[in-house]
């Protein structure tokens, strides 16, 4: 049997949270982009006057 360390084990879980972490924060930011963009879009058709 393979001896793994607590400390191994928790360096590891914490390394998989941390990607996860990135990965759903460039999913929001991303979708926060696109409603800027959204917003900005319909901000310069209401200053044009539509």
């Amino acid at each position: 049997m393979v001896k793994v360390s607590a400390n191994k084990f928790v360096e590891h879980r914490v390394s998989l949270l941390r990607r996860e972490v990135e990965s759903y924060t460039r999913k929001l930011r991303s979708r926060a982009l696109k409603s800027l963009e959204e917003i900005f879009k319909m901000a310069s058709k209401a200053a044009k006057g539509f």
